[in-house]
């Protein structure tokens, strides 16, 4: 019955602070956003909030390790694993995300996504793709970082899916710091649980996030892989970039899980 209690004051909690974050927030930043007047520290610092709110809400702990990008405007590839990661990489850093183009038409979350600057990409679309790129060097000039989940979807937390190279299009092009991150959940006892964590497949949204905040405390381990190398003297190509950060993430995610 205590986890019961648990779960419900958990999920109402998230549900009442996503709702009021939708109507006292995010129409405060599309104001600032129409007026064109700067805004981009507002904007990284309420999505920050925002993400330590519900990381709190999840009953989620955030550890961080290695070195995050000292001065912004990275690019960072990380392991795909639940819709948990947004709120928890957006707690230790300043970023946006790269995501497909069908997040803008979900509920709630499709606002807060485009709200948050969210650079939607259809990679079908050649106009899509150019615009991303503009968008992006935008973002990298004021010291932003940009992360992209390359397994394109979720794993179930057991394995490092193949990373797409099509993700690796923004360093191919642009003069950008390329630094892999790797996500993990640990219990209380610091034992690996990120394939309970991990919602995939047909799994329904619902019955996971009742599951997950029936968890007395989930630990989730952000890890910062060493820089790749990615200047103009070096120039790699988007593959050879892809398989190299798909290495490095797998490497760390087999030591931890």
């Amino acid at each position: 019955m205590t986890i019961f209690f648990l779960r419900l004051f958990r999920i109402l909690s998230i549900i009442i602070s996503n709702l009021l974050f939708c109507v006292f927030v995010v129409p405060i930043l599309l104001l600032l956003r129409i007026t064109r007047i700067p805004h981009n520290s507002v904007l990284l610092k309420s999505v920050n909030v925002w993400a330590k709110t519900n990381c709190r809400l999840l009953g989620i702990v955030v550890e961080k390790k290695g070195s995050k990008p000292q001065h912004g405007g990275a690019f960072i590839p990380c392991n795909h694993l639940s819709y948990t990661d947004i709120p928890v990489i957006a707690s230790v850093m300043p970023c946006v995300f790269v995501s497909k183009e069908e997040v803008k038409r979900w509920p709630i979350f499709g606002i807060l996504s485009m709200t948050a600057g969210t650079i939607f990409v259809n990679r079908s679309s050649k106009k899509s793709t150019y615009s991303a790129i503009k968008y992006a060097e935008r973002v990298l000039s004021q010291g932003t970082n940009i992360v992209v989940f390359p397994e394109a979807t979720t794993s179930d937390g057991k394995v490092i899916k193949r990373f797409n190279s099509a993700f690796f299009f923004l360093p191919e092009r642009l003069d950008v710091r390329v630094q892999p991150v790797v996500i993990s959940y640990l219990d209380d006892d610091s034992k690996p649980i990120s394939h309970k964590v991990a919602w995939y497949g047909d799994m329904n949204i619902f019955i996971h996030l009742w599951n997950i905040t029936g968890m007395t405390r989930i630990k989730a381990v952000v890890h910062f892989c060493d820089v790749i190398n990615n200047n103009q003297e070096n120039k790699l190509n988007r593959k050879d970039l892809a398989l190299l950060c798909e290495k490095s993430v797998r490497e760390v995610f087999e030591k931890i899980n």
